[in-house]
Order: structure tokens, then sequence, then C-alpha cells
């Protein structure tokens, strides 16, 4: 049986004719490493990226996440963009935060339902199985940043997600891994030594200036600030990229996972407005 479909009214991507987005490129030369960075609920704006990219048939050369940009690639890569689209459907809040263990600023959220999640999400149990090369970043309790594309696919990203005090840390082959966006948001340096020196990174950021929203609760106060000062890491190191594609998301919040239509939508037209400038 095939994935369950989506509700009436949810949009639907019909999947490209051609399957070359999802083959590792033969070419130094072809294609793009896509690098999903942080951001939580604006991430999803990344499928709109990946539809375009499909749509485009442009090549990819490899995928890197960091944060939940880890996730989004995980399940696509797994999976499809149709897939990948049903999942963040059904994505909630309630998802990243177990409400029934969490209460801000007292415990963080322990991930079980998350977990559960990535289990029921991602169809390739271990990186190195993936159909493109893939890597997962993530930082360790002695704050090393460690880029990893083999072990299990759901534990590798649970660890690059962790956000101290929101989200709980996990554990796995002996280390503890956290969100890498904490110290290096877009590792570019360390993402290049992993490819030969003429490979184009193509990168996409959502946060913009971090704090572009206006915080309802204590959490979105304690979200915005976290994400601020990662935003201006970000503007920093995103400058090494190939390819540095900004999507506009003002006015929503990092925790507002219904907006992803809206999320998706900016995301295509941002990428179509790169398009149309450096393609023709």
């Amino acid at each position: 049986m095939g994935p369950p479909l989506p509700p009436d009214g949810l949009p639907t991507v019909a999947p490209s004719a051609s399957a070359k987005s999802l083959e590792p490129a033969t070419n130094n030369n072809e294609g793009y490493v896509l690098v999903f960075g942080p951001g939580l609920a604006r991430t999803f704006a990344y499928l709109g990226i990946l539809i375009e990219f499909q749509d485009k048939q442009i090549p990819i050369k490899a995928a890197v996440g960091i944060e939940m940009g880890a996730m989004v690639l995980g399940v696509w890569l797994s999976s499809n963009v149709n897939q990948l689209e049903w999942s963040l459907y059904k994505f909630k809040k309630e998802t990243l935060l177990d409400y029934s263990f969490f209460k801000f600023g007292n415990k963080a959220a322990t991930g079980k339902k998350l977990y559960s999640f990535l289990e029921s999400s991602i169809k390739i149990p271990q990186l190195e199985k993936m159909p493109l090369p893939f890597y997962v970043v993530s930082l360790t309790a002695a704050d090393e940043v460690i880029i990893e594309n083999q072990g299990s696919t759901k534990d590798v990203i649970r660890g690059a997600m962790s956000i101290p005090g929101v989200l709980q840390t996990h554990q796995w082959g002996g280390k503890i891994r956290m969100s890498a966006a904490l110290v290096s948001p877009f590792p570019v340096d360390k993402i290049k030594e992993k490819f030969p020196e003429n490979t184009k990174i193509f990168c996409v950021d959502v946060l913009g200036k971090g704090s572009n929203f206006y915080p309802k609760d204590a959490l979105d106060e304690h979200l915005s600030s976290l994400m601020k000062s990662i935003a201006a890491l970000s503007q920093q190191q995103i400058k090494g990229c190939t390819v540095s594609l900004f999507i506009p998301t003002d006015g929503i919040s990092y925790l507002d996972f219904e907006s992803r239509e809206e999320l998706v939508y900016r995301a295509r037209a941002a990428f179509q407005g790169w398009y149309e400038k450096n393609i023709f």
C-alpha cells in the first residue's frame, strides 16, 4: 500500500516525470549540495524548494540538514515530495512539544511524540542507504559540530533537533546530540570539506533577522531571542555558500506549524525569482 491520501482540500504535488533530481550527480560540476538550515516551523518552506528542484529537474548532488532542516530532508529522501507534504500536514506543535510532559521554564519536552513521528515518517532506517548522500549536522555535549552520513536515520535526526531548555537532548552511539544551530547554523566550511573544491553549495535560509514576528507567549519570546542570535550567525556563515537563497518568513512564528501553505508559497516565489535571474 502507498502512503495515505491527503485530506480533501490539501494541495498535492504531482511527481516529476524524471527522477534525475534524486540521482547522485556523476560529474563534480553537475548538481548542487542542498543545505537546509534551522528554523522550526519556518522550515516547512523547504517543501516549496524541493518542489521547484523537482519540477525544474535540477540535479542534487547531496543534501545536508541542520535542526528541522534535517527532518525535512530525511522524510523527503526516504520517500518523495508528496509523502513529505502529507507528513508535514500531520506535524503539529504538539508533535515537537509533547504537552503532557512539557511546561516551559520548568522541564523541556521529552521528544517522545517527535520520535514516534520520525519512526513512522522516515522509510529508510539508515542514513547510508539514502538515494543521495545525506549528511546531518549536530552538536555534541563538548560543543563539537559533527556531520554524519551513517547510522540510524531517526536517531541522528532526533538529536540534531534538540534545543536545550525546549526539547531534551538525545543520546545515540555513545554521544549526546543537540542542535548545531546554537553555534553553527550553516557550517559551510565543514560541509565543503566533504566535497571536491568546485562543488556548488546551495543554502536556503528561513530565519531572516530571527525575531521578525510578534511573540504570543513566554515560549515565543524565548525562541525569538534564541533565533535572533542564531540568525546573526547564519547571515555570516551563509556567505560561504555558492548560492544563498533567503525565504521571507516575516510574521510567522517558529511554532506556527499551521502556516505551511503560506510558507511553501513564499519559498516557491523566492526560488522562481532566483531561477529566472540565474538560469535565463
